[in-house]
């Protein structure tokens, strides 16, 4: 299964977006379960403070995901203070851009396409020779509903998302007998400051009155996905890569069914 969180020996995690919201927790889970966790995010008082928070398991690395020097940066930084990296997660995303996309400014929409994908390459390129090289390793990319429920009036967010999907699988065919998976995560509806956002902001609100309009109840946190990445971690997963993972999904039935799925393109982006 290759390094675990339990294993004799400790994994070394980087997380994306870390320094709150759901990349927060997926840090926390990890780091409690015995990972040494990279909390990567743009330089700022909370992620040098979450990270001192959680103890010498966590390591605060700052850097734009859509650079490529300073993602080769943070993972050197990484793998100089820890060693290489055996689990990438690829949480950083936004949902800023809301509204019609012939209304929206250029440069904004395309930025918030960057940051999910352009940042899950440059990362995956960042990571994936030295987990090549060691024949394991484990990459994750946090998806959204946004990405494939048709939903007018996000686009950015909706063509990061479901790209991130794609990318998914296209990395589990590339990455076929090298050991290395990778994995869609779905966290489910999570309060976070993209959601609260989402409700509360007056624009945002416009396009999209459902977040406001949802119960509070309706709202988990970060509990169970950080429990589903913990499992992912760990290899229980394994061959379910190239699928997307949700938080209610029973793992170990889907693992019976993995060939099927796949075959199906089911828990994949279809293209027919």
């Amino acid at each position: 299964m290759g390094d675990t969180p339990s294993g004799s020996r400790q994994q070394v995690a980087l997380i994306s977006g870390a320094s709150r919201g759901i990349g927060l927790g997926l840090a926390r889970a990890l780091v409690a379960s015995g990972s040494r966790v990279a909390m990567l995010a743009r330089a700022s008082d909370d992620l040098e403070r979450e990270a001192a928070a959680l103890g010498a398991g966590a390591l605060p690395v700052a850097a734009d995901v859509t650079d490529p020097a300073e993602v080769a940066g943070a993972v050197a930084q990484v793998e100089q203070r820890w060693g290489p990296v055996g689990l990438l997660v690829h949480n950083a995303g936004s949902a800023d851009v809301i509204g019609p996309l012939w209304e929206a400014d250029p440069e904004a929409w395309w930025r918030e396409v960057a940051v999910h994908l352009r940042g899950a390459m440059l990362l995956a390129r960042a990571c994936l020779p030295r987990m090549i090289e060691r024949g394991r390793g484990r990459l994750v990319f946090v998806y959204g509903n946004l990405g494939d429920r048709g939903g007018p009036w996000c686009a950015a967010y909706a063509t990061g998302k479901a790209g991130l999907l794609r990318l998914v699988g296209q990395l589990h065919t590339e990455l076929d007998s090298t050991g290395v998976r990778a994995f869609g995560l779905h966290p489910g509806l999570v309060w976070t400051p993209m959601t609260a956002a989402l409700a509360q902001d007056a624009d945002k609100r416009r396009w999209l009155p459902n977040f406001e309009q949802r119960p509070t109840d309706d709202y988990g946190t970060s509990d169970a996905a950080g429990e589903l990445l913990v499992r992912i971690a760990g290899g229980e997963a394994d061959p379910l890569s190239g699928l997307l993972l949700g938080v209610d999904d029973d793992v170990l039935s889907m693992r019976e069914q993995a060939d099927q799925l796949r075959s199906e393109q089911r828990r994949a982006l279809r293209v027919n």
